[in-house]
């Protein structure tokens, strides 16, 4: 058997892959659906094969694909479009760590499926104030609260209210261990008083 790396979870296997030879993609037999071919949301251009006549293979992601469309108010206000396989960087949290971005055309922003539940208000264990989250900030040189690394100004980040100095990443305020994984939006801080997280 040959080696691949599945296009979907990134690990090297010797089993038999599906695979979209047009497009030099392979996935594993458990990244894919138990039929001969599959439409897979993520990519749309081609109907993926199995390679082999192995039967009743099990698959969480061919069963439960990405929806091609959405709406979430919380992370934009238009509707959103997967459009997988493009190259991108995410306006809701800067990276570009991942091919299928939810995009609004109309507006050219495009964010990570996993970036569209983000939290709008939070408590984390480096700050004694809320922090917001933010689709941009302002038009100057940032470095993170967390992990003081340099920030541009054209991304979502988290910011204090009353520290204007202090800008988080999205992925570094919201790490295990940084937050307590409590959304605050839609309690008043005035009601309750929330201590720096521990």
């Amino acid at each position: 058997m040959v080696m691949f790396t599945c296009h979907l979870c990134g690990l090297s296997d010797d089993r038999f892959p599906y695979a979209c030879n047009l497009c030099d993609l392979s996935f594993h037999k458990d990244c894919a659906e138990s039929t001969p071919e599959i439409n897979y949301s993520c990519h749309p251009k081609h109907i993926l094969k199995r390679l082999t006549h192995v039967s009743n293979v099990d698959i969480n992601c061919a069963k439960h694909p990405p929806p091609f469309t959405l709406v979430h108010p919380k992370a934009h206000e238009h509707s959103l479009t997967l459009m997988p396989q493009r190259s991108f960087v995410c306006n809701s949290c800067g990276m570009d760590d991942d091919p299928n971005p939810y995009v609004c055309l109309s507006c050219n922003f495009m964010i990570h499926k996993n970036c569209i539940d983000m939290p709008r208000i939070i408590k984390i264990n480096r700050h004694d104030h809320r922090i917001y989250y933010n689709n941009f900030l302002d038009t100057r040189d940032w470095k993170c609260g967390v992990c003081q690394k340099e920030m541009s100004w054209m991304f979502g980040a988290y910011s204090c209210s009353k520290c204007p100095d202090l800008a988080i990443h999205l992925r570094c305020a919201t790490r295990f261990g940084i937050w307590d994984g409590i959304e605050l939006e839609g309690i008043s801080d005035k009601i309750l008083e929330v201590k720096s997280y521990e």
